[in-house]
């Protein structure tokens, strides 16, 4: 990493960076496991298997991303910052046509409270603006079809194919967004707050789907889907005492996003993410909020409420594709105090 950082006159500053990354990730195992359960209660160990054990799984995956960075940074009288950022990564998991991309930055912070030093009760004030991309790279053997050795009958070696078919055309994931926020301080920064609306786009996501099984597999790799966030973070802070030996901080935190499915893949409408018990599948359904649930509903009458049974039960529908819920929150947040006493907190 090389870093730069020059007055070009007495008001204004420039800090450059110039920088490369090569980051390589090995991974390799062998597992193994009883058959029929254990000869001798808790004694753990593969030759106290009632049954002959399988032949062990072994994996080994090699991952190597390489990547060359840049940064500017333009600083005017302690108050105004513009700061721009480039990066190019290649990664060893994608096909040559596709294994280099690119993803830049780009914010402006303006200090307000340096042109008002005679307020006294402000004590800092903050306008910002930024926009970025963000380039992410494919797991190992998600281009190419390979095969799983077996254990070997008679003698003979045995290989299978996989249940998932892979895409050499495969693309890096990508997101880009931009966000707005103020922050400022008040009364020696005895209260302060920091909003920040915010917007950005997830596509190209490299994404597990489900096909027919009459094509050879169940499952296909696929540049599949765009999901769309936006949302709005508050948080608050204030030290209501404060003395030599004593003082009580607190921050109150409050966000609120909204989240939705903006494209699958092809003419999907719906990506089943998981299914559990009673029916109830977790999705992502085309301009809805990812996340939806999908499963069985009561039967409600015209005014809304449920439809009671001659047995008391509530009646429930046989259509078992119904939305009944989500597991986006409408909102989260917190609240934390700090409680200081001398050196003690």
């Amino acid at each position: 990493m090389l870093n730069f950082n020059k007055d070009i006159t007495r008001d204004l500053n420039f800090k450059g960076l110039l920088g490369s990354t090569i980051r390589k990730t090995n991974l390799s195992y062998i597992s193994a496991s009883t058959n029929g359960g254990l000869i001798l209660p808790h004694f753990f160990a593969i030759a106290n298997s009632v049954n002959a054990p399988e032949a062990p799984t072994e994996y080994q995956s090699q991952i190597e991303v390489d990547g060359f960075y840049a940064g500017a940074t333009f600083t005017y009288r302690k108050f105004i910052t513009l700061d721009g950022t480039i990066r190019r990564d290649q990664s060893a998991t994608l096909t040559d046509a596709n294994n280099t991309y690119y993803y830049p930055s780009v914010s402006l912070g303006f200090v307000y409270s340096e042109l008002l030093k005679n307020v006294s009760w402000l004590s800092y004030g903050k306008l910002r603006a930024s926009y970025a991309e963000v380039g992410h790279s494919a797991p190992a053997y998600y281009v190419y079809d390979t095969y799983a050795l077996g254990t070997p009958i008679a003698g003979n070696p045995v290989a299978s194919a996989s249940s998932t078919k892979r895409d050499p055309f495969l693309r890096p994931e990508r997101n880009r967004g931009y966000e707005f926020g103020m922050e400022a301080s008040f009364l020696q920064s005895r209260l302060g707050f920091d909003i920040t609306y915010y917007h950005s786009q997830a596509f190209d996501q490299i994404t597990p789907v489900s096909i027919s099984s009459a094509s050879g597999y169940t499952t296909k790799i696929l540049n599949a889907g765009t999901i769309q966030n936006a949302g709005v973070e508050l948080s608050i802070n204030a030290t209501p005492v404060k003395t030599r030996d004593f003082s009580w901080d607190f921050t109150v935190n409050w966000t609120r996003n909204r989240n939705k499915v903006v494209a699958l893949f092809d003419t999907a409408k719906n990506l089943q993410i998981a299914s559990f018990q009673g029916g109830v599948s977790l999705n992502a359904a085309l301009g809805e909020p990812y996340g939806t649930l999908r499963g069985g509903d009561f039967v409600y009458t015209a005014d809304g409420s449920r439809t009671v049974k001659s047995n008391g039960y509530y009646q429930i529908s046989s259509a078992s594709n119904n939305v009944i819920g989500n597991a986006i929150p409408d909102w989260t947040g917190s609240f934390a105090n700090t409680f200081r006493y001398k050196n003690f907190a």
